[in-house]
């Protein structure tokens, strides 16, 4: 009884002391948000109510109080702890590391905010609405409460172009039609889609020879008298309309000035210009580029019309040549009576020809490895004076991975890469015109690498690419390799002594996964993503991946047509043949301001056939890590129900854990949610699910489980199938994140929830769920370290 007594006073001391209103100010309140009271008119519908709050919401919506489990923490720090006397002192060090200033009551404007918000309304269509406002007090919070007397809202019932018989004006009309505009008869009127649409219509007309006709010359008047919560919108030009906005321009000089600087003006090129191929002038008295290399990355030539959408094009792929620092643009009109011509120079400031660049660092990576990397890298841009990357790259490190309770491998890696990339396509035998591409890169790569596992297997690794890389918008990128080619030489593999000599098809068949290997393919990567700045609140990313390898040898060869069971070979190699493809689909949503909501779904499938029975060791998909489930250590889960448990010895648990326990189909789940909890600090509370399965039988697995345990009968599921839900493994837990703006570090801690490896009715596991035992932490606990976010 005494205990219960003295909790409870010190619960109810701690609340005292956290009390924020003793320490401010008289009469003062700190700002609590805003209530919206809807009092819908008989007249007007459920959804028009519904949608009228949503934008009233976000009209008045101001920064509040930051809050830890709904209490103003930092606003009380600021109060409690005053203006310490002392620049310094652990006082003074709190208050600016934790405390913020208080938004007060002071700071609610509600008669000024009704009035904005009465304005939202009427852009919004809901023309006779109107809007009162007041304060209402709880405590310690001051609360805005805005009422919306909502009446019905107004439609579009004809839209109209006021025309006559001149070609601007015609051309502007079938604009206004094209089904792509922004206004559409039965919509809602809003004063954000006619702005939209004005925007559209002069950019449309801009790209058409219009420099000067702006979208704010384009009008509108909305009759809405006619028809009864109708409108008759009709869009026209202002009055008066200067005539050069009536005119269509043309190019005459296109003039680039590719050493131009910022800081010393003098120095600028301004001696007679050289003409390029193309007839542009280059004033390069340096001779720093090619003449021909703008005639590539200018998109339009000197007679032509102006487009704004060819200097979009022009401006991104000059920047996206990767040798200048800053691209400014100048159109400049002839000065001469009623000649509409245009002369476009572009101010170049180039970026430092030779760069040499060392790395040194920690890392963590989903296979739970740390260690450290070094990296030295030489570049030369412009290489040939077409714009060309020239890189040399070497690197080496040294990780130490944890696998288990006690074993633990050490792997060294090191490397060398060098490639060149060329600023356009080069196609053989092909000259096409890719002007709707920008950022286009041609990438001629190759390199060595080289990995020690721990004394059970080392890996040379050559490779050699062929890739073309481009956008075709802001938000797309892409990725063509034509060809790819890797050999992988395993050698030192260790032999299994703590094998039993009767599990002679076990140590082949692992040789065989280990064995050499040539993969020669090509490659396709797609990636789309709708983040911007007008679409903070919701956005998506996705990423495809298509990889298809030994299609070509494979018919040349006849692997597997023959019936004969021996892989074919390529200068006495086995190759590769398979298709692989991925897809990684990611959703963001923003709960408030400082609070987001973060969802991944992966699902991935390489399909070995031909001359290969598997996917190569390299190419396979592996589950576990503080990059996919948390819950489970890397390459600890699958495929399917496939386990090595924690039991074995260490040399017997070593082996096993360097050796392949990964997939051909991976089907991953992940969402959480993100919140702050003090300055840089932010938290995460997540659920992962996931697994990986082969697609056929696979007697490696079923040999690994027999040599784990002689006695057993019967093998478990690890195929694919539609049945594949029962074995996901779940687990989930909570996270820390420091935020800087130049690094995250993350830190979370997870437990399984599901083991798909135990029997069917007995894998969800939240009964065993033992907090206070040292053991079950041991075993289920997975703390996970990481440099930014998982997804």
């Amino acid at each position: 009884m005494s205990i219960r007594i003295i909790t409870y006073s010190l619960l109810l001391l701690l609340l005292y002391s956290c009390n924020i209103s003793r320490h401010m100010p008289a009469g003062e309140k700190l700002y609590g948000g805003n209530e919206i009271i809807i009092d819908k008119a008989a007249s007007a519908t459920a959804q028009e109510a519904v949608y009228a709050e949503k934008k009233a919401i976000a009209a008045v919506a101001q920064k509040e109080n930051k809050a830890t489990l709904g209490f103003p923490f930092p606003a009380y720090l600021y109060y409690k702890l005053g203006d310490p006397l002392k620049d310094k002192g652990f006082r003074k060090w709190m208050r600016r590391r934790f405390a913020a200033t208080p938004i007060t009551d002071k700071t609610i404007h509600t008669a000024l905010s009704a009035q904005m918000l009465q304005s939202t309304m009427q852009q919004e269509g809901y023309f006779q609405t109107t809007v009162s406002a007041d304060t209402i007090h709880k405590k310690y919070k001051a609360i805005a409460r805005y009422t919306i007397h909502l009446k019905p809202r107004y439609y579009l019932d004809t839209i109209h172009f006021n025309t006559d018989s001149t070609q601007l004006r015609q051309e502007a009309a079938r604009i206004l039609k094209m089904p792509e505009s922004n206004l559409q008869t039965g919509a809602p009127y809003r004063l954000d889609d006619f702005k939209a649409e004005r925007e559209r219509i002069s950019y449309k007309m801009k790209q058409q020879g219009y420099f000067y006709l702006d979208a704010e010359q384009f009008t509108s008047i909305a009759d809405t008298f006619s028809t009864k919560h109708g409108v008759n919108l009709v869009v026209d030009l202002a009055q008066p309309l200067q005539e050069k906005a009536r005119q269509q321009y043309y190019i005459r000089d296109i003039r680039i000035y590719p050493n131009y600087t910022l800081n010393n003006l003098e120095k600028n090129d301004t001696t007679a210009a050289q003409l390029s191929p193309g007839g542009l002038q280059i004033f390069d008295n340096k001779h720093t580029f090619k003449l021909d290399m703008f005639d590539d990355l200018i998109t339009y030539q000197p007679g032509t019309l102006y487009n704004i959408q060819e200097m979009e094009r022009t401006f991104n792929r000059l920047y996206g040549a990767g040798v200048f620092r800053f691209v400014t643009s100048a159109p400049e009109a002839v000065n001469k009576p009623d000649t509409p011509l245009l002369n476009i120079s572009y101010y170049l400031t180039p970026l430092s020809r030779k760069a040499i660049q060392f790395e040194t660092g920690g890392n963590t990576k989903s296979n739970n490895s740390y260690g450290v990397q070094l990296a030295l890298s030489w570049s030369n841009r412009n290489t040939f004076k077409r714009g060309e990357l020239l890189y040399v790259r070497l690197n080496g490190g040294a990780d130490l991975q944890f696998l288990g309770r006690e074993a633990k491998s050490y792997n060294y890696k090191g490397g060398i890469e060098t490639g060149i990339s060329f600023p356009k396509f080069l196609i053989p035998f092909f000259q096409g015109n890719f002007s709707k591409a920008y950022n286009m890169r041609t990438i001629f790569s190759t390199g060595y690498d080289m990995l020690i596992r721990s004394s059970l297997y080392n890996i040379h690794a050559y490779k050699l690419n062929y890739s073309y890389a481009w956008k075709t918008n802001v938000n797309t990128d892409l990725t063509l390799t034509p060809l790819s080619i890797n050999y992988l030489q395993h050698y030192n593999i260790k032999e299994a002594d703590l094998l039993d000599p009767a599990n002679a098809s076990y140590k082949n068949i692992l040789n065989t996964y280990l064995s050499n290997e040539l993969i020669i393919g090509s490659q396709f990567n797609y990636t789309y993503t709708n983040h911007s700045e007008i679409t903070q609140r919701n956005y998506f990313a996705f990423s495809g991946n298509l990889e298809l390898a030994g299609n070509l040898l494979g018919l040349i060869k006849r692997a597997g047509m023959d019936g004969d069971s021996l892989r074919k070979l390529i200068l006495k190699v086995p190759f590769a043949q398979y298709t692989k493809a991925d897809l990684d689909f990611r959703y963001y949503h923003k709960v408030s301001s400082h609070v987001q909501w973060a969802n991944r779904l992966f699902l991935g499938i390489g399909l070995p056939y031909g001359n290969s029975g598997f996917l190569p060791l390299v190419k396979q998909y592996f589950a576990g890590g503080s990059n996919g489930l948390r819950a489970f250590r890397p390459q600890t889960i699958g495929p399917g129900a496939f386990h090595i448990p924690d039991t074995l010895d260490t040399e017997m648990q070593n082996f096993f854990r360097n050796t392949p326990q990964s997939g051909d189909i991976k089907v991953e789940l992940s969402t959480e949610l993100r919140f702050p909890v003090l300055g840089n600090l932010q938290g995460a509370l997540f659920i992962d699910a996931g697994n990986v399965w082969v697609k056929k039988v696979s007697f490696f697995y079923d040999l690994a489980e027999q040599v784990i345990d002689s006695t057993r009968t019967s093998f478990s599921n690890k195929t694919f199938s539609s049945t594949f839900y029962k074995e996901l493994g779940v687990g989930g837990g909570l996270g820390l994140r420091l935020n800087f703006p130049f690094l995250i570090i993350r830190a979370d801690l997870a437990m399984p929830f599901r083991k798909p490896w135990l029997p069917e009715g007995q894998r969800w596991v939240f009964d065993q769920i033992a907090l206070f035992s040292p053991e079950w932490r041991k075993e289920n606990l997975v703390l996970n370290f990481g440099i930014g976010y998982p997804f």
